[in-house]
Order: structure tokens, then sequence, then C-alpha cells
């Protein structure tokens, strides 16, 4: 089947979104006589054919179900280039009529449906661009053009059009959805009076809404693009409706009565809408209302009678700036996935909402006034996300910490403390505290969590009875194989050199993408063979802490060492790394060779008292120029390197430049550096060079040249 498949190979003509897409039907092929039918195609037996990528494409399209066509299809009704949010292209879906449980018995929600319908969608890479947010779900995402004129054309002329408000006079009878473009500022229009079999409107610019009157049987009306604050002087009275968005909507003269008789709506967004308060009073008879936005808009009582929508799966609050309680049996809401009362008042959250069995994401962020959580939050199992950042909540009730198993991020905020004891949250994937960490140790069972992705921070403590040993608990971090962000904090108390530091196993951590070393400074010694040696132990603890080469960003702060390990200027270490970033390594007397790093677009030095001079051995190892000096002599040095900032070296003096570098470097940032009476000569980067900021420099104003003060932009003080 080899040479099957590379006859199917030379068919892409070098067109990788034809390879992409032929390589996912085929792994779904297991028979000969399937890739026989592909390879015979008639599509790769016809003569040059302008539209043959979109008759490739469409062989994947013909491959899928009956129900994944309708799908894919409906996409074109989104602009192209558009990000598509996720969540609102399921709930598109959803009351479209698309989604369908499977008969073989399992019972997942027309959500997890969606789920599976999407996941199936891009990876056949119809769907590209994803965007994650801090769970690893993806939010937003994009279609190729190519893929998005195939969505067009499989859609059918009466099924999707596109067309703009001066295309009036055609005939709309027939027509079910339409992407309406609105080319100026329209309050009422008649385009669409014809279109008695209208389902669906997505609109974009000026303020559209149909009348009831001639389209009847309207399901979605949404809005592609939200900018300025409309107002909706319509009476919406449209019994089939599901889906209805009034992002960025004045309501003040809007029918209220009219949205309270959509007893089929849905889903209803009014994010940043004015003068919601009267549609909130009535939402109660919405009941088969099932995500309901307030996301920033001027709502200031949530009613009780919303909790008669118990159908309802998702209620944003987020910025609800005037909202400060929520009702006190809102344990009906029993359907309730995904609550959110970021950036309000709130400052209690009743104790009936341990009963919403079904929640799984509470984001409480920025909500400053909550002081407390429930005591009996832990009857929350299915809770996946909790986000306490910015609030004033002191501790997790002892219920939450036993029962939070099936929880994948949780979020502490400065003032709250870590549980004690967390060895049964085995899925968690984010764990984040903020504040100030002087004094805090890490729970128990910290070890245990081997599906951590993100750990800001890992605290490193004394082993108890060990206060005069070398044993520390960094070890703990030995089997967390799965991090990509880590932060270690307080490494001056390893005080085992190399090898205890090696404990950590960051070596071996392939996952690891961002690293952040910090040390704080410890009580001042009277003897100075206490600090050379505490400053040689710090050295040895950073050898030890040798990341896999697949990092990306890292962090060194507060380092007290005199010197950086080898590692640090090989570039056969650290490959990958793309930002490096010296913080306060105040006593560091010397820079590592960064100059051959391939990948390295960022560096800052920010806080090097001790650095004199910027020579050779910042460029390249001198063993390299004494073995090899031809090679060195030619080979590009800082070749992707497009900002460099140094910031707070006092006694640097000297800074000198080596031939064939910096090719790229586009902002230069030069900060107190008082001492510094020279820097190489910037016209050699002038064709690269956007940005040059030059700070309490004193001594280097007159060393730059008066032409590159008028090509380069100015910020010199």
């Amino acid at each position: 089947m080899s040479n099957i498949g590379e006859e199917i190979a030379r068919t892409c003509a070098g067109l990788p979104l034809a390879a992409i897409f032929l390589g996912n039907l085929m792994r779904f092929k297991r028979k000969e006589s399937d890739w026989l039918a592909i390879r015979d195609n008639d599509v790769f037996n016809t003569p040059e054919n302008p539209n043959k990528i979109i008759l490739v494409l469409k062989l994947s399209y013909d491959n899928l179900s009956s129900d994944l066509k309708k799908c894919f299809s409906y996409c074109s009704l989104f602009p192209k280039d558009y990000l598509i949010n996720r969540e609102t292209l399921i709930q598109l879906w959803t009351v479209e009529g698309f989604l369908h449980p499977s008969t073989r018995g399992n019972q997942n929600s027309l959500e997890d449906v969606g789920n599976d319908y999407f996941l199936s969608l891009l990876s056949s890479s119809f769907f590209q661009d994803v965007i994650k947010d801090d769970l690893g779900d993806i939010i937003y995402f994009k279609m190729h053009d190519l893929v998005h004129d195939l969505s067009l054309s499989v859609s059918g002329s009466n099924q999707v059009m596109i067309l703009k408000l001066s295309e009036m006079g055609k005939d709309f009878s027939q027509i079910r959805r339409v992407q309406l473009i609105m080319e100026k500022e329209v309050q009422k229009t008649d385009i669409l009076n014809n279109a008695v079999k209208l389902r669906t409107i997505f609109f974009q610019g000026g303020s559209f809404y149909p009348r009831a009157l001639s389209n009847k049987r309207l399901r979605v009306v949404n809005r592609l693009e939200a900018k300025n604050l409309d107002t909706i002087c319509s009476s919406l009275k449209f019994k089939h409706m599901r889906y209805l968005d009034l992002r960025f909507s004045n309501l003040v003269d809007v029918h209220s009565k009219s949205i309270h008789q959509l007893y089929n709506l849905q889903t209803l967004n009014l994010r940043n809408s004015k003068n919601v308060q009267n549609i909130l009073n009535g939402i109660g008879s919405l009941i088969n209302l099932q995500h309901l936005n307030l996301f920033s808009s001027d709502a200031k009582v949530l009613p009780d009678s919303i909790t008669r929508l118990t159908n309802l799966h998702t209620l944003n609050l987020n910025r609800c700036k005037d909202i400060s309680s929520l009702p006190t049996n809102i344990e009906s809401l029993q359907n309730l996935s995904f609550l959110d009362i970021s950036h309000t008042q709130i400052s209690e959250l009743p104790d009936s909402i341990t009963l919403i069995c079904s929640l799984k994401r509470l984001e409480t962020t920025w909500c400053g006034n909550l002081r407390a959580l429930s005591r009996n939050l832990g009857a929350l199992k299915q809770l996946r996300s909790l986000n306490l950042e910015c609030t004033r909540v002191r501790e997790l009730p002892e219920s939450l910490t036993s029962n939070l198993c099936k929880s994948r991020m949780v979020k502490l905020g400065a003032e709250c403390e870590f549980p004690e004891d967390i060895s049964n949250w085995v899925d968690l994937r984010q764990l984040t505290k903020g504040g100030i960490t002087y004094g805090v140790r890490m729970p128990i069972g910290i070890e245990k969590l081997t599906c951590l992705e993100e750990l800001l921070p890992y605290i490193v403590s004394k082993e108890e009875g060990n206060e005069s040993t070398s044993s520390s608990s960094i070890h703990q971090l030995a089997d967390l194989n799965s991090l990509r962000k880590l932060r270690i904090e307080y490494l001056e108390n390893v005080k085992g050199g190399k090898v205890e530091a090696q404990r950590a196993k960051l070596k071996d951590k392939q996952n690891i993408q961002h690293l952040d070393l910090q040390w704080y400074e410890e009580e001042e010694d009277d003897e100075e063979d206490q600090e050379l040696a505490a400053a040689a132990t710090a050295t040895m603890v950073l050898e030890g802490l040798q990341p896999h080469p697949n990092l990306e960003i890292m962090y060194i702060r507060g380092f007290p060492g005199l010197k950086l390990p080898e590692w640090m200027g090989s570039s056969y270490c650290l490959p990958n790394l793309v930002e490096l970033t010296f913080e306060d390594c105040n006593s560091c007397i010397n820079l590592v060779s960064l100059g051959q790093f391939p990948c390295l677009k960022v560096l800052q030095i920010k806080g090097m008292e001790s650095l004199k001079s910027l020579g050779k051995g910042f460029y390249y190892q001198q063993e390299e120029e004494e073995g090899n000096s031809g090679t060195a002599a030619t080979t590009t040095l800082f070749p992707s390197l497009t900002k460099f900032t140094i910031e707070n070296a006092e006694n640097l003096e000297e800074w000198c430049l080596t031939d064939n570098s910096f090719p790229c470097l586009e902002r230069l940032e030069i900060f107190g550096c008082g001492n510094l009476a020279y820097v190489p000569d910037l016209r050699l980067w002038s064709s690269s060079l956007r940005c040059l900021k030059i700070s309490k420099c004193n001594k280097l104003k007159g060393s730059i040249p008066y032409d590159l003060k008028k090509e380069i932009i100015p910020h010199l003080s």
C-alpha cells in the first residue's frame, strides 16, 4: 500500500493543504481497495483545473456523516478569517437541530455530542488555528479560506446566502439561512420581508432585527460584529426563536414582554447591553433557556424568578459590577454547569449552591468582596475549575479539599492558604497561588499529582528535623513529568548543591516549556567566607537544575552566585530557548555566551550590579574561538534576537560588538547603566532597529551618532 500512498502524494502537486486533507482522509482507510478508489478518483485524472484544490478537499467532505456535513456547511455563515467561538458554534448547532445523541445506549448530552462533532471536524483539518483556555479547552478557531469556499459551495443557494444591503429586490422566498452585511447604519429595512422560510440570520454592521409578521419561522439571530451600542426598538414576537443575540444593545425601548414570550428560547446573549433589568425581571418565563450571558451588562439584581430556569447550563455574570448577591434558592438550577461571578460585588455564596450537583466551573476571580466559601462546597463533586484569584477567601473548606477529585484547575488568591493535603487531587492540571509566599509550605501529596501541567509556585522548604543538613523538599518534583510551566521559589533552601538539585529531575521533564527559578535574600552573614560558600552552593544548585532541551522560556531571579553554569551558555543544551531573563542576579560577574542560540528572540538583563563587560565571552565560548577561529568569524551571532534590554547594570563599563551579530534586532533598551560610556556603532543595526530607548545613562549620551538619533525613534533622557 506504500506505493499507492506515494502515487496519491504526487497528486497533491506540492499543495500543503491538499496533502493535509488527503493524509487525514487516508488514516481512516484500512483496505487496499479504499486507497485505490481514492487514487483512481476522477479528481486526479482531469486536466489542470483552477478549482482542483476544492475538489480534493471535497473528497474529505464526501466521507463525513450526514450530521457532520450539516455542521460543516453551516460554518459558511461566518465570514472568512473569522475567529469562531467553539461554545457559540455548538449552541448554534444545537438550536438548529443538527446534534443527535448516539443510539448505542450512552446518555451523552447534546453539548457532549457537539464537542465530539467539533473534534471530528478539527481532526480532519476542517478547522485550524485553535486558541485554548487555561484548562486546555479550545475556545476559538478559524477556517482556512479555501475550506470556507468549500463550505459555501456545498451549502446550496437556498440553504446559505451571503448578501449585502445593496442587493435589495431579489427573491428571498426560499432562502433559509443568510449572512447579511450591513454596509451602513440602518435601523429598519424591508430587505427580507419576502423571506417566509427564513430560519437563521447572521449579520454584521448596523442594527438589523427582522419583523415577526414576515419571518415567522425564524430561530436564530446572531451578531457577527459588536462595536457600537445599538438601540433596539422592536417587538421580538418569534414563537420559534431559539437563539437571540442582543449584544451591545440599548434595550431602553425594546418590548420586554415580547422577549418573555419566547418560550422556546435556549440562548440569550445580553453581553455589554444596557437597560437589561426589565428583561431580567420577567426571565422566569423562559423555561427552556440554557445559556444566559450578562457579561459587562448593567444588570443590577438577579431576580428570584431566575431559579425557575431549571434547564439553565451557563450563567455568566462577569463584570456585572452592581450585582451583590445570588438567589438563596439557587439550588433549583440543577443543570447549571458553569457559573461566573468574577468582578462582581458578591460577598458570599449561598449554602444552597452546594446542592447544584452538575456545577463544573466556578469562576470568582477579582470578586474582591468574597471572603468565604460554603462549608459544604465539597458536595460539588463534578467541579473541574475553581478560580479564587483576587478574592478575600482565606481557606478552602475541608469538604472541598477532600472531594475535589475531578478538578483540573485550582487558582488560589493571595490571602488563601494551601490546603493541608491534596493527595487525592489526582486529575489536577493547574495549581497556582498569588501573593507573598514567605513561610508557606507546599501541601502534603504534591508529589503524587503526576498530571500537573502548571505549578506556580513550588516552594522549596527544609525537611523537618534537618535544619542543619542538606536535605530539602525539592525531590517532590521528581515524578511530575507532565509539567509545562513551573516556578520554583526559595532555592536557597537547597543546601546540597548539584546532587540535591538533580533530585528534581528537571532534565527529564520533556514537556516543560516555561521555567522560573527564584532565590530570595537570606539573613546577611558577617563572615565573607560564608557568603562565598553560599554563592558557590547556589552555582552548583543551578548546575543541577539543568532543564530539558525543549525549554522555551526561562527566568533566573535573585541568583546569588558569582558565575552561571556552563549549560546556560550552550546552544546544544537549550536549542529551543526563545526568551531569557536575568533579574536581580547582582553578584554575577560575567554572562555566559548566548550568541549562538538559534531561536533566542528576547534577552533581558535586569539588575546585574557586578557585571562589568559584555565582551567576546558574551557572544561565543572562548575555546570555540581558539579551536575553530574561521567558523567563529563567519557564524551569525544572536541570529534571531529582536529585543535586548539592559537595566540597572550600574557597573557595566564596556560593550564590544562582534562582526555578524544582531541581524534582526528591532528594539534596544538601556536603563540605569550610569558607568556605560560606549556602545557599539548602532548604525550597523539601523536597518532592523525600530526602537531605541536609553535612560539614566549619563556617560552614554554623547556616544550616540546624530544621524542615528534621527533615524531611530528618539527616546533619550
